[in-house]
């Protein structure tokens, strides 16, 4: 997995640089405040659809399994013979002034449609079921264009950390019989946020976070690109492509635990504003 591993060292090297950079337009941004007509506190509420494709490498105790998987992004949403699994989440937002509160929940299951290679032979089925909650804050660092939502880019800086709850299984096989673990732990997290916004009605957003850093995973990263339609002033539909990638190793039930993967796929969410 060289090529992911490089993946993972370009996204955090360019996310690191951005946010250093991006420190210094911190007291431009407070003078800016004291000109601009503050907004008044604003919530949103959210339900994305994600539809992934998956790839990566696992063991629990000294079963080895992984690889590409058998079907890609495109045969699993196009292919009328291939069962579509679903990611489910809700987000919950809260702004003011500069400030921004985030909790967000994914959770799904991949209903023994992804096939790996047991011990570079075997061909099996298995059945991944995460639940990934995650909370952060945000500030606005620097922003340019209008007030009014004409035409308008922000950039913003966010911490916070990333829960796992992750339960693999393994059917019965005649090498293993049937074997699952559940791993939990959580990552603190930085990343950053750059809505563009160029008419009232559509906005495009790209954000990215990496987290893990040797205190729950040795390294894991987000990406999200987002393209929003405002239908109204309270409702929104949003077209987009989620990346989530993670490095895990560990123990459970006192066997090593290892979860290397990406999970890669479209999004469709619903929006509503308050």
């Amino acid at each position: 997995m060289q090529f992911r591993s490089d993946i993972n060292r370009i996204i955090f090297s360019i996310l690191i640089a951005l946010a250093i950079a991006s420190t210094g337009l911190a007291n431009d941004a407070a003078e800016k405040d004291a000109q601009e007509n503050k907004k008044p506190p604003s919530w949103s509420f959210k339900l994305p659809i994600w539809v992934p494709s998956y790839s990566g490498d696992f063991a629990i105790g000294d079963t080895e399994f992984g690889g590409e998987p058998a079907d890609n992004i495109w045969s699993r949403l196009f292919d009328s013979g291939t069962d579509i699994d679903l990611y489910f989440s809700a987000i919950v937002t809260y702004a003011w002034e500069r400030w921004k509160i985030q909790g967000y929940v994914l959770a799904g299951k991949f209903n023994q449609s992804v096939t790996f290679t047991l011990s570079d032979e075997e061909i099996i089925n298995v059945s991944i079921n995460p639940i990934i909650p995650r909370f952060y804050g945000s500030y606005r660092l620097a922003d340019w264009g209008q007030m009014d939502g004409q035409s308008r880019v922000e950039l913003w800086l966010l911490g916070g950390i990333r829960y796992y709850s992750i339960e693999v299984t393994l059917p019965q096989t005649e090498e293993v019989g049937t074997l699952g673990r559940r791993a939990d732990w959580f990552d603190p997290i930085l990343g950053i946020i750059i809505p563009y916004r160029f008419s009232p009605r559509w906005k495009l957003e790209v954000s990215g976070d990496v987290g893990g850093f040797g205190v729950g995973s040795k390294l894991s990263w987000l990406t999200i690109i987002e393209l929003e339609y405002k239908v109204s002033r309270l409702f929104g539909i949003e077209l987009g492509w989620n990346s989530l990638n993670i490095d895990y190793e560990g123990t459970v039930q006192n066997e090593r635990f290892v979860y290397d993967a990406i999970a890669t796929g479209p999004t469709l969410t619903f929006g509503f504003h308050f």
